[in-house]
């Protein structure tokens, strides 16, 4: 009888311990479902199942319930690129070509040649948009240095002509304008040259003149040349080189007096030109601004 009872307790008591293991198995599995359990480090909850204080739990991404994200207002994570204003990415910057990529617009400027000769040579220049195959309608220019009034000129099809004549190489900027949003806009650097190179103990003949600007009205400017290798005026041959576009550019005579002409309806630069007599190749030129 006693042994009985003791067998009835034992079962008694192994059968408690099992209930209370499924218990404790049953609120661990709740606790882990909850978030609960201990901090670890870089976890987002501070082991009450809820947000820690200082923690900050990621926002998900709706379309990726998996891909906690960090939404930033007015910004589309799915694609950035789409709210990089084309037009002014930035604070209105132009899209430059060179900008490294930070607006979807790109006009990029090639030329066949990175140099051109003086001499009226031609040279064409392409503008391509990166959004389509065919050429865009820009607007066309270039630019030079301050120092350097003839730069030669650029039509609107793109086709650069370079000064008839130079003494030394200069640089230039092809730049091409997208005309239906002139903020997008390209550009190419050109370097124009002299057909001759200064050689080593060539004699340099420079023009000088008192004035940079002459007003219409006949006014008279007297150029001067000076050769390095002597002190006395050298015997040199006179004339002046105008824009192909002007055909009353005033005059100059053999002893390098320039009159402008009498009346003019725009600004244009002329190229006074000297030319030693002893050795042709030996030129000297100044270019001054013609204004009405």
């Amino acid at each position: 009888m006693k042994a009985k009872q003791i067998m009835a307790s034992m079962i008694l008591m192994f059968g408690l311990a099992q209930g209370c293991r499924a218990s404790f198995q049953n609120v661990d599995k709740q606790k882990s479902n909850d978030g609960g359990g201990d901090a670890v480090p870089g976890d987002t909850h501070d082991g009450d199942g809820m947000p820690g204080d200082g923690d900050q739990k990621p926002d998900l991404d709706p379309s990726n319930p998996n891909n906690p994200v960090n939404p930033i207002p007015g910004i589309d994570q799915n694609n950035i690129d789409s709210n990089v204003d084309p037009i002014h990415p930035g604070k209105g910057d132009p899209v430059d070509p060179m900008d490294g990529g930070k607006g979807k617009l790109f006009l990029t400027v090639t030329l066949p040649a990175p140099t051109i000769k003086m001499g009226e040579l031609k040279m064409q220049a392409i503008a391509r948009l990166n959004t389509q195959t065919e050429p865009p309608k820009v607007r066309w220019a270039i630019t030079g240095p301050q120092s350097q009034m003839v730069i030669g000129s650029i039509d609107q099809n793109g086709v650069y002509t370079s000064p008839k004549i130079i003494d030394r190489s200069f640089p230039i900027t092809v730049i091409a304008t997208l005309i239906a949003n002139p903020n997008v806009w390209g550009k190419a650097p050109l370097i124009v040259e002299p057909f001759m190179t200064m050689e080593p103990n060539k004699p340099v003949l420079t023009v000088t003149t008192p004035v940079d600007v002459v007003k219409a009205g006949e006014i008279k400017v007297p150029a001067t040349a000076i050769l390095n290798t002597q002190t006395t005026p050298p015997a040199v041959t006179w004339s002046i080189i105008p824009p192909a576009d002007v055909t009353m550019p005033g005059t100059i005579d053999q002893n390098g007096v320039y009159t402008s002409p009498k009346t003019v309806d725009k600004e244009f630069p002329i190229t006074i030109v000297a030319v030693l007599k002893s050795d042709p190749t030996v030129i000297g030129i100044k270019a001054i601004i013609v204004k009405p």
